[in-house]
């Protein structure tokens, strides 16, 4: 994960247990925090074990109650996230995996296949504004899985408006 210094971005560490994730907090123009993450699960058990898919479906609960930002490498296989459903080739990981974002209210941002077949790297946010202009980068050395590019609209650049309001009462007018 690289963030650029202007964001004045610190490292956050989850309790967690999934073990391929790195957080970053950033901080936005009006002090409210942005939570950003870069995870991966490996499609192999032999890797972490079999516990991941539940560590996974935790994080997602440890942190959907917080503005987020979440990039990641999932291998879910036989999720249709168009349609928001599992096609009859999902594993019972993948049901749960869709399942567990629908029930946090978290928006999906990819719209496209980021792999030959699938999509299997995703972009997920708590706030559905936050993430625009998802692109595909082409393909990652010689994976076959495509590099993402989005921009977040995470700061609020917003002007604030400022009224002048008169104070009828105290005008130096006659009465009559």
């Amino acid at each position: 994960m690289y963030v650029k210094e202007k964001f004045n971005a610190s490292e956050v560490k989850l309790q967690n247990q999934f073990p391929e994730q790195v957080w970053c907090r950033i901080k936005t123009n009006d002090n409210r925090e942005v939570l950003v993450v870069v995870c991966c699960r490996t499609p192999s058990e032999n890797v972490y074990g079999n516990g991941i898919p539940e560590n996974i479906r935790e994080l997602v609960w440890e942190i959907s109650c917080k503005n987020f930002v979440l990039f990641g490498d999932f291998n879910y296989r036989g999720i249709d996230w168009t349609h928001n459903c599992c096609d009859g080739t999902a594993s019972v990981d993948s049901r749960l995996f869709l399942d567990c974002f629908n029930d946090c209210f978290v928006t999906q941002h990819v719209d496209f296949l980021t792999t030959d077949k699938s999509i299997l790297d995703l972009i997920f946010s708590k706030e559905p504004d936050s993430v625009c202009n998802v692109q595909e980068l082409g393909s990652f050395g010689s994976s076959d899985h495509k590099l993402l590019v989005c921009n977040l609209d995470i700061m609020d650049n917003r002007v604030k408006e400022s009224k002048i309001r008169f104070d009828y009462n105290r005008m130096d007018v006659e009465r009559d």
